[in-house]
């Protein structure tokens, strides 16, 4: 598992805009990053890194240019749970 302060991360400075949407489950993350296209072209083994909170939710967003995108969710009474996701 990733976490935010691992070799090889880098912090991206920008902002992410999510949607999330909560009932029992979470139904719908959507991450949108700024630099992704940038990031894309630049080195394969490069992972970048954006975390944010959203209503106590620490919610890290995991970019790695030679695979899609997953975003990892952090509750603070649970463990990590990762999801597929895509850019919008």
């Amino acid at each position: 598992m990733l976490e935010s302060g691992d070799r090889g991360m880098t912090s991206i400075k920008n902002s992410i805009q999510m949607r999330i949407t909560m009932s029992n489950k979470i139904q719908d993350i959507r991450v949108k990053s700024k630099r992704w296209q940038e990031k894309k072209r630049g080195n394969d083994h490069l992972v970048t890194n954006s975390s944010v909170h959203f209503n106590s939710i620490l919610v890290h967003s995991f970019i790695h240019p030679s695979i899609y995108p997953f975003v990892v969710i952090t509750f603070p009474f649970l463990k990590c749970i990762t999801l597929n996701m895509g850019i919008v």
